[in-house]
């Protein structure tokens, strides 16, 4: 078959650029002239140290404001696991975010707590 785009041989030397478990299987080189052909065929694994297992995102959010005083400033960290890492959006439930709302990553600042 043929290799695809993350493979790169230059002369006699097959690079593989970044190893995926697509990559596992038979390789052949083969060297002919006008006296012959000889081919070696050789099996590529993938092997890793780590395992990484992917997990569904848990969500924590810190600290947990049972009451804020009117005008207030707040500060909510969300703190986030899972495999691959989650993306964190901030939206509020009954409608858009305001001005008033400032999102810095896992971040969400209330600048000014209103009723």
């Amino acid at each position: 078959g043929s290799l695809s785009a993350n493979h790169q041989v230059d002369g006699p030397r097959l690079r593989i650029l970044h190893m995926t478990p697509a990559d596992i299987g038979d390789y052949v080189c083969r060297a002919d002239n006008v006296l012959g052909m000889r081919e070696v065929k050789f099996t590529v694994s993938v092997t890793s140290t780590t395992t990484v297992q992917e997990t569904a995102p848990s969500v924590t959010v810190r600290p947990l404001p049972t009451s804020v005083q009117v005008g207030e400033m707040v500060e909510l960290h969300c703190q986030v696991t899972g495999q691959p890492e989650p993306r964190i959006t901030w939206y509020r439930a009954a409608g858009s975010l305001t001005t008033n709302h400032q999102v810095q990553g896992a971040v969400l600042r209330i600048l000014r707590v209103s009723q």
